[in-house]
């Protein structure tokens, strides 16, 4: 009896054994088609950002310079020292005036000059009316007919004078221009005392003071910050005047939005076949109320790139083999389909995809699992899912075809 059960193990080992191979070899066998897939997800919208991070520093986004021209006067003593905070208008040094007296005495002497000049057209102007009046034909000349040429010779004398009474009130109108002007500066000179105050032009820090009175007398940083980087040579062909920034620090938390202001054509040192050339640049802060002084050392992120709700991917999911790049797909007959792709920028670990797939595909995960396009999948029972009121709307020969696959495989 026992010699009999075991050559029926022995047979039907050998029939299932058989049956497996069989399906194996067979060229439209299901059990070769089938992939194991234990991940896939849906296509999604995404932002994305191309960056190149770089460390920075802070400084001030202008230096004023102040002048003292010493044929301006005498210095007499500076009002601020380096350090001092100042505003605009805020006083910053003196010096004495020594010539406003004779500038004074000079433009008076013009102004009176001008005002002769413009009495002396007016009575021209006056004698002209009178000679007008005087050459005007009477009545009769004009309707006389036998004097005729007297009358035209007569109306050609009236019109150069006309002529010349309208040139000579355009010259004074001339004249009380410049005059107008002579006096507003008379005006000025006038309200100033010996003593002059220069005064400061912006709000900032008094950053230098040239004691020895050589120019620039006085150097005020501005209270506008501005950071300072550089890039690479490469990263010059990459970086635009106008891109946007982040700005990252120790001292806050969140980021402060910029922008590249300005990109130094010329290398921050003098070139050398020795050293790669760094090339400075200039990041301009949107939000300039943010308290940061010079010297913060930052991070700044200027993003290259940039594009907004993109259908993206994981760089993982997609696979190119030395083909054209592609991810795989579950359509809606639940076979697997290979999908050829148009790639856009890639960011953050996402690729753009520009062409190749819609909103809501289902993409798998882990492209290496997938055996070849077309065929089925089979996935890990989910014991959530798997209860008795979905087993219900199961197709009942579908669960018994899975079920023989599943044992024969």
């Amino acid at each position: 009896m026992k010699k009999k059960l075991f050559y029926l193990f022995l047979v039907f080992s050998a029939i299932f054994v058989s049956i497996n191979i069989f399906l194996i070899e067979k060229a439209d066998s299901k059990i070769h088609r089938i992939s194991f897939i234990d991940e896939w997800s849906q296509a999604k919208q995404k932002d994305l950002k191309k960056t190149i991070e770089k460390q920075g520093v802070v400084g001030s986004s202008e230096e004023h310079s102040v002048y003292f021209h010493k044929e301006n006067g005498t210095f007499q003593k500076f009002l601020v020292g380096e350090g001092d905070t100042v505003e605009e208008g805020t006083p910053l040094f003196e010096y004495k005036a020594e010539d406003i007296e004779q500038q004074k005495v000079t433009l008076q002497a013009e102004v009176d000059q001008i005002e002769d000049e413009i009495s002396s057209i007016e009575d021209y102007i006056n004698n002209l009316e009178k000679m007008k009046s005087s050459v005007k034909p009477p009545p009769s000349l004009i309707i006389d007919k036998d004097k005729k040429n007297q009358s035209s010779n007569t109306l050609g004398i009236e019109y150069s004078i006309e002529q010349n009474i309208y040139n000579s009130e355009l010259e004074i109108s001339r004249l009380e221009s410049r005059q107008s002007n002579l006096e507003q500066q008379l005006s000025s000179l006038s309200s100033l005392s010996e003593t002059v105050t220069v005064e400061s032009e912006i709000s900032g820090i008094v950053k230098d003071i040239s004691k020895d009175l050589g120019n620039p007398i006085v150097t005020i940083s501005s209270n506008t910050p501005i950071v300072n980087s550089n890039l690479t040579e490469k990263e010059t062909t990459q970086v635009k005047e106008g891109l946007k920034a982040k700005v990252y620090t120790d001292v806050q938390d969140k980021s402060i939005n910029g922008e590249i202001l300005k990109i130094s054509p010329l290398p921050e040192k003098e070139a050398s076949l020795d050293e790669k050339s760094l090339y400075p640049i200039q990041i301009k802060l949107n939000d300039t109320k943010q308290n940061l002084m010079n010297g913060y050392h930052v991070t700044v992120s200027i993003i290259t790139e940039e594009v907004n709700d993109v259908l993206a991917l994981p760089i993982e999911y997609v696979s190119n083999n030395g083909d054209k790049p592609h991810v795989w797909v579950i359509n809606s007959s639940g076979e697997i389909e290979k999908r050829e792709l148009s790639l856009g920028i890639k960011a953050n670990g996402q690729h753009e995809i520009t062409k190749g797939l819609k909103l809501g595909d289902t993409i798998i995960e882990k492209p290496y699992q997938v055996r070849e396009s077309g065929s089925r999948f089979i996935t890990p029972l989910d014991p959530d899912v798997v209860n008795k009121k979905n087993m219900k709307k199961v197709d009942k020969p579908l669960v018994l075809e899975n079920l023989l696959l599943g044992i024969l495989e």
